[in-house]
C-alpha cells in the first residue's frame, strides 16, 4: 500500500474563527499549539490520528481527525472533547481545503457546546518525526492483558470518543482483529467468536482456545457508548463460545 501524503506530524501556530450567530459574526475563537499526528493510515489516501490544541478562554481541545486527500484537495473531519471551565465540551469539525507542498490550508466549520464556529486553519508539516509506537517485539508479556494494552498503545486514534456508531463499530472490528493477530503472534490460539455459538462474528469479543476448551473473551468496555473513549479489556465471560478460525494473512515481524 502506498503511503498517504498526509502521513506525518502537522502543526499550526494559530487558527482564527468566529461564532456564527444567525447572519452575524459573534464571539471570536483563536487556537494555538495545534498538533495533528496523522499516523494511522487507512489506505493510500486516508489517514487518521489524534490532535490537540489550546484555544482562547483556556479551552483545551483533544480529539481524533480523519483526513482524505484527492489531488490537491484535502477533506478533514474530526471529533473530540474540550475542557471549558472544568466541564467537558464535545465538538465536531469538518473542512475541505487544499494541500500545497508542506502546507494544509482549510476553512472549517465546527459544532461545539458553545455554538457553531467557522474559520480558517493553516497546518505545516513538521520536521519532527511522529512519536514512536511500540513494535510487536516491544509488547511485553504474552497474556491477554498485555496484548490488549499493546494494541491500545499502537492505535490510539481508534479509541476516540464522539464518533458515529458506524465508525465506532469499524474501529472495534479493526482492534478486535489486531488483538487476535498479536495474540496469535504471542502463541495464543485466538479466533473470531460466533455469537451464541452460531454467528455472526462478535464485534467486541473473541474466542480463545486454551486448556482443551474454548473461552469467550470480552475485549471492549461499553463499546457502543460512542460518547466516551473506547476502552479495551481482557475479560472472560459466560456464554457459548463459537471458535471460528482467523483466516486473513498477517505478519508477526
Amino acid at each position: 500500500m502506498a503511503t498517504s501524503p498526509l502521513v506525518g506530524r502537522w502543526t499550526g501556530g494559530q487558527s482564527a474563527g468566529v461564532m456564527a450567530v444567525g447572519d452575524a459574526a459573534g464571539d471570536a475563537l483563536s487556537c494555538t499549539n495545534i498538533v495533528w499526528d496523522a499516523s494511522d493510515q487507512q489506505d493510500s489516501t486516508r489517514v487518521q490520528g489524534p490532535f490537540t490544541a489550546t484555544c482562547s478562554n483556556g479551552i483545551q481541545l483533544a480529539g481524533s481527525a480523519l483526513g482524505e486527500v484527492s489531488g490537491d484537495t484535502v477533506t478533514i473531519t474530526g471529533t473530540g472533547t474540550g475542557q471549558y471551565g472544568g466541564a467537558p465540551c464535545a465538538f465536531t469539525i469538518a473542512s475541505t481545503g487544499t494541500a500545497q507542498g508542506t502546507l494544509l490550508t482549510f476553512p472549517y466549520t465546527a459544532t461545539t457546546c458553545l455554538g457553531p464556529f467557522s474559520g480558517t486553519t493553516v497546518l505545516q508539516r513538521s520536521a519532527l518525526p511522529l512519536p514512536p509506537v511500540p513494535s510487536v517485539a516491544e509488547c511485553g508479556g504474552s497474556g491477554g492483558d498485555a496484548v490488549v494494552e499493546c494494541v491500545a498503545a499502537l492505535y490510539p486514534s481508534r479509541l476516540a470518543a464522539n464518533v458515529s456508531h458506524d465508525e465506532r463499530v469499524a474501529n472495534m472490528v479493526f482492534l478486535r482483529d489486531r488483538i487476535i493477530e498479536r495474540g496469535r503472534c504471542k502463541g495464543m490460539d485466538l479466533a473470531w467468536n460466533l455469537k451464541r455459538g452460531v454467528g455472526p462474528h462478535s464485534i467486541d469479543a473473541l474466542a480463545w482456545r486454551t486448556n482443551g476448551g474454548d473461552e469467550v473473551v470480552d475485549i471492549g468496555v461499553g463499546y457502543d457508548d460512542t460518547s466516551r473513549p473506547l476502552e479495551l479489556q481482557w475479560l472472560i465471560v459466560a456464554g457459548p463460545p463459537g471458535y471460528d478460525r482467523y483466516t486473513p494473512a498477517f505478519s508477526c515481524s
